[in-house]
């Protein structure tokens, strides 16, 4: 078992899909305390998760409850479970991941109460894990996690992470459609972000926030409108989230060299999508450069792609002058992977 200093994690809730899927990887990869929810019949849950899992440390590191998200006393009684279960050790690792989806092709197709149910689970259940669970964080005083060694790297702070969708982005919105799932995803987006600028006051650089974007997955959530596409497993969709919240790999070093080199400090993650083995980084920070003999007092917005990049070529895309310009803190609010 970890010692309190490695925290715990929890994924709620963890039934079937995704959700199950992350929970299983970290019982496997981690050896973090795991605890699941499930809207009811956790016993059942519980057997499932386990089945297969021949380390009997899994079973002792694994905790189940009851919990709908949509029904806030179930959520307070999940975090009154939590301050038995483990009342020193802080919470490393969130993943909230509620989701339900009612396709509308037009506007004619939205119903008032399949509407309302997105929203209720797909933004109001975030809404409240995060008011129950934030609790549980560090704060800016805590001392950072112990380091992992294992095969999923977590870094030393927390996250939380919320389980958005890139459908939910306004700028990415090409195709229509899906009114009701499109908004309360995008209200997840203002959540996360919210809730960053929140932890930064409160737990500096000891927590952060940000919303997840899992790929288009083949489940029973996606069953409606799969068609032969091309989709990943709920199982590669989980080790790959996890890859990208490992913020040790290599592919991440060069925006922390960058920072250095800009003198800085360490950035808030904005927006990281992965096709195969291959990340695109997207570093969306406002850069404000003063009057000077080579910029006019413009705003601008800087993107890095195709990770990992040198330090000094990040540099010269900002400016060649440290005193050219200043780096207003990006902030993270989504990653993703892709199929």
């Amino acid at each position: 078992m970890a010692s309190p200093r490695s925290g715990f994690a929890v994924v709620t809730p963890a039934s079937r899909g995704i959700g199950f899927a992350l929970a299983r990887y970290l019982l496997q990869h981690t050896d973090l305390p795991i605890i699941a929810t499930e809207r009811r019949n956790s016993d059942n849950l519980r057997h499932r998760l386990l089945c297969g899992m021949e380390n009997s440390a899994a079973e002792q590191r694994l905790s189940v409850f009851d919990v709908d998200v949509t029904e806030e006393p179930t959520v307070r009684s999940l975090a009154d479970d939590i301050r038995q279960t483990h009342p020193k050790a802080p919470l490393r690792l969130a993943l909230t991941v509620p989701g339900i989806l009612h396709v509308e092709k037009s506007p004619s197709q939205i119903d008032a109460h399949a509407a309302l149910e997105s929203l209720k689970v797909n933004t109001i259940g975030p809404m409240l894990l995060m008011k129950h669970l934030t609790p549980f964080l560090p704060t800016r005083s805590s001392p950072l996690f112990d380091p992992f060694d294992g095969e999923v790297k977590l870094p030393q702070h927390a996250i939380y992470a919320m389980m958005a969708a890139r459908v939910g982005s306004i700028s990415d919105n090409r195709m229509g459609g899906w009114y009701s799932y499109r908004a309360s995803k995008a209200a997840v987006f203002q959540l996360a972000k919210t809730l960053d600028l929140y932890l930064e006051g409160k737990c500096a650089d000891r927590a952060i926030s940000l919303a997840m974007h899992p790929g288009t997955v083949k489940t029973d959530f996606t069953k409606s409108y799969q068609d032969g596409r091309e989709m990943l497993s709920a199982e590669e969709s989980a080790e790959r989230l996890c890859g990208v919240l490992d913020m040790i790999k290599s592919y991440y070093a060069s925006v922390y060299q960058l920072c250095v080199v800009l003198g800085e400090g360490l950035p808030r993650w904005t927006a990281i999508f992965s096709s195969g083995a291959h990340f695109v980084f997207y570093l969306q920070t406002l850069l404000h450069i003063p009057r000077h003999i080579h910029h006019d007092g413009i705003f601008r917005s800087m993107q890095v792609q195709v990770l990992p990049v040198s330090p000094q070529a990040l540099h010269n895309e900002v400016g060649h002058q440290r005193d050219a310009f200043r780096i207003l803190r990006p902030r993270n609010y989504v990653f993703g992977v892709e199929a």
